[in-house]
């Protein structure tokens, strides 16, 4: 198995539970570290996307998107999921009480080694998640440079501050996704996954019972 496609409706069996609640990738990703955004290819937030879903009936939708869910998006998170591809961050475990340190040491190795600035051709390179979920960001690109600003080394946050800074054009790049799978994942197609909530070891391929 080379690229992630090749696990058929990988996002929806994917699954683990957020308190009593059964909820996949997609429904994690978007609905709760999101805030219950959209996916970038639709309209309708996941949560609720679906008014029959038999496990919501009863569950007020405050509970999924204030209770679940959290106060404000961090986008940070972009810097820290992974989803096993080349393209995507390491994968690694994060701690509850050193979450935040350890988010902003994988944001700046992130956009230390992913983002790319010609000052004087006033381009600035991004991968393309930075296009998929520029909203998350800022509200439009120059607050994005911003924001990527404090996580840069010293001269290249200086050339961002120039280039936002000025009333001139910036050009942006944005690099296409690599799917192919990170060589760690091919080497270890079947990973133990842990429960937290039951402590129960649970065998399974990339996260898939079958």
């Amino acid at each position: 198995m080379d690229y992630l496609w090749e696990i058929t409706d990988f996002w929806e069996k994917t699954k683990g539970l957020c308190g009593y609640l059964e909820l996949n990738l997609e429904e994690i990703y978007h609905g709760i570290l999101r805030c219950n955004k959209p996916h970038p290819t639709k309209q309708v937030p996941v949560l609720y996307e679906n008014e029959d879903d038999e496990r919501l009936i009863g569950i007020p939708r405050e509970f999924l998107t204030g209770y679940l869910g959290l106060e404000r998006l961090d986008p940070r998170i972009h810097f820290a999921l992974s989803i096993g591809c080349k393209a995507c961050p390491p994968i690694q475990i994060f701690s509850l009480h050193e979450h935040e340190c350890q988010l902003d040491e994988v944001a700046k190795n992130y956009v230390r080694s992913r983002v790319k600035i010609d000052a004087d051709r006033r381009i600035v390179k991004l991968p393309i998640l930075f296009l998929w979920y520029e909203e998350d960001f800022g509200n439009n690109r120059r607050v994005m440079l911003w924001y990527l600003k404090r996580f840069l080394l010293a001269k290249d946050a200086l050339k961002i501050r120039k280039l936002v800074t000025s009333r001139r054009c910036i050009y942006f790049h944005y690099e296409s996704f690599d799917y192919q799978l990170d060589p760690y994942v091919r080497r270890h197609p079947s990973p133990t996954c842990v429960d937290v909530d039951h402590r129960k070891a649970i065998t399974t391929y990339w996260g898939i019972n079958y």
